[in-house]
């Protein structure tokens, strides 16, 4: 069985490809969100360099998501891994995104690089 037929089983994997700094794509209209995790917009600043950030960690290696939930978008979020490093968790040490507080509770704060606050945006509805 591959793992995009275990969808409902809350399992999400393949090798995707970065559609920004904090949303993968595993194949047409097959989305995920990274939880937890606030990247700026390909439109922003700092936004091409998360992509490019995120498409280098993920390398066209084998990436599996565990779904914790639909977004208004219709996306999966989840916190997603290559092999045992969490990808969430990543982009934030790495400085290509930010902890998005109000859904992750603060679980990637600590792996903030310092000053990275002052260099990337938070939108308005991470902040809590």
């Amino acid at each position: 069985m591959s793992c995009l037929s275990i969808i409902a089983a809350g399992m999400i994997c393949g090798s995707p490809l970065a559609v920004d700094g904090d949303t993968l794509r595993f194949a047409p209209n097959q989305y995920v969100r990274l939880w937890g995790v606030d990247a700026e917009e390909l439109s922003e600043r700092n936004g091409p360099r998360a992509k490019v950030g995120l498409q280098e960690i993920i390398r066209g290696r084998f990436v599996k998501c565990s779904v914790v939930s639909i977004d208004k978008y219709g996306r999966h979020v989840g916190r997603c891994y290559v092999d045992s490093m969490e990808i969430n968790k990543s982009v934030v040490a790495q400085g290509f995104a930010l902890d998005c507080r109000r859904y992750s509770g603060g679980a990637f704060a600590s792996v903030e690089p310092v000053g990275i606050r002052k260099t990337l945006a938070q939108k308005p509805y991470c902040k809590t």
